[in-house]
């Protein structure tokens, strides 16, 4: 039995379906009933359940899987994780990859870049609107976005595979782009221009909260693209993406033309 936590969310609702499509038993938490509905695949049981401090509770997980002698954790991390990470989630999520190398459990930690599908999250409408990306990451700042899809095909082969090691799988896209990079590329693949706009940190902070963002989490991205900035964040470049799914990482232009709802 496979369990994934937090399964409504956009890897693991990705996931289960991958894992169910694979015919492994599953179970699936998540926290309303709307989303038990929409996993109601073969081969899942979905659980409603809620959890609020991801910290306290993931750490107590652990605990609990220790004592029922579980055979491994998968843990969903991310790239910036790290103890002196100017970011609060990055600093938790460290926190948790230690607790859990500690407890003795066999595990694989999966530390994912950034992913393709943000930037629809995040310009999408504005390219609709007026064919513009605003943000206050520089042109010269390369991410190493990667899509959602080879993060779920990458997990789905290490919970399959259940012979954990104690690696941490740093996995990134094929290349570094920027979101001036990624205008381009959006521009040839609708057939017109989208411009690209830089502005500073305070702006994009106060766009941030006009959008109907909390503080919290404007301010968390608005540290991102600082880090983003900064350069001292690019991941050790690996094969990993090509070793657990048997094909390279999926480029910026196989998102474009693969997620239809990528911008209009």
């Amino acid at each position: 039995m496979i369990g994934v936590l937090g399964a409504s969310g956009t890897i693991s609702s990705l996931l289960v379906s991958k894992l169910s499509g694979q015919e492994h038993a599953t179970r699936a938490l998540v926290h309303h009933s709307k989303a038990a509905t929409q996993l109601a695949l073969p081969h899942v049981e979905v659980q409603i359940g809620d959890y609020t401090n991801d910290l306290e509770v993931q750490n107590h997980i652990i605990d609990l899987a220790k004592d029922a002698s579980v055979n491994g954790i998968t843990q969903l991390s991310a790239w910036t994780a790290a103890e002196d990470s100017p970011l609060l989630l990055s600093r938790q999520h460290h926190a948790i990859e230690v607790y859990l190398a500690a407890s003795g459990i066999p595990y694989t930690i999966l530390e994912p870049h950034t992913f393709m599908q943000t930037t629809s999250m995040a310009f999408a409408e504005e390219i609709g609107r007026n064919s513009t990306m605003t943000s206050s990451v520089t042109s010269e700042a390369g991410i190493f976005m990667l899509d959602v899809r080879d993060v779920v095909e990458v997990a789905a082969a290490v919970v399959a595979h259940a012979q954990h090691r104690g690696e941490t799988l740093v996995i990134h896209g094929p290349e570094p782009l920027s979101y001036a990079d990624c205008a381009r590329l959006i521009s040839r693949h609708l057939g017109r221009e989208i411009r690209y706009h830089l502005v500073s940190y305070s702006e994009a902070k106060e766009r941030f909260m006009k959008a109907g963002m909390g503080e919290f989490l404007a301010d968390t991205l608005t540290t991102l693209s600082q880090m983003y900035n900064s350069c001292r964040y690019e991941p050790a470049l690996n094969t990993v993406v090509e070793e657990w799914t048997g094909h390279p990482p999926r480029t910026y232009q196989d998102f474009l033309e693969e997620c239809p709802d990528t911008s209009q």
